[in-house]
């Protein structure tokens, strides 16, 4: 029993250090930026903005938001913005709703919509004037499980295990009076 609450102890205090750590608990790491994704976030220089022109509540807004968000603390030089697709700046740039635009300080620019990876990798190429990566991402499974950064994993987890744990103390307990009294 010690060692259990042991284990829930390292658990919870691993919550704590690593809450900013993002795991991917989907089947075939959907979540996950391929190796030439991440290499080619790694190669831009330029300054790069990946402006999205969505309404919360589009369809594809969390996907394309989350995407872009991993390309953001994926590349150094990355940053994204979020403007309304009905706003000046959309009328300007002759862009829908559910344009992503990725443009570099150098002038670059990219128009791709409700983009997958594949589709963003490639718009930041050629934004950037970057050779396209050629590998195929990790492709989306029929019930994804989202990502989360492993502190919330663990606390949504920790409740699982800690009710059994708590039980087995409270039973103890009870067995404990029993032989004393």
């Amino acid at each position: 029993m010690l060692v259990a609450l042991m284990a829930l102890a390292a658990l919870a205090a691993a919550a704590v250090t690593l809450d900013d750590e993002r795991i991917d608990l989907s089947t075939g790491r959907t979540f996950t930026l391929s190796a030439e994704t991440r290499e080619l976030l790694g190669r831009v220089d330029d300054p790069v903005t990946i402006a999205l022109f969505f309404a919360r509540e589009q369809p594809g807004y969390n996907h394309v938001a989350d995407l872009a968000r991993r390309f953001a603390d994926t590349g150094d030089n990355v940053r994204i913005t979020f403007q309304d697709p009905n706003g000046e700046q959309a009328f300007a740039l002759n862009v829908a709703s559910g344009a992503v635009v990725v443009s570099t300080e150098s002038g670059g620019q990219a128009v791709v919509r409700i983009p997958d990876e594949e589709e963003l990798a490639a718009a930041l190429a050629e934004a950037s004037s970057l050779p396209e990566p050629q590998a195929t991402p990790n492709t989306a499974p029929s019930q994804p499980l989202y990502p989360t950064t492993l502190g919330r994993a663990l606390l949504l987890w920790l409740p699982a295990v800690a009710a059994p744990a708590v039980a087995a103390i409270g039973g103890l307990a009870v067995a404990y009076r029993r032989r004393r009294g």
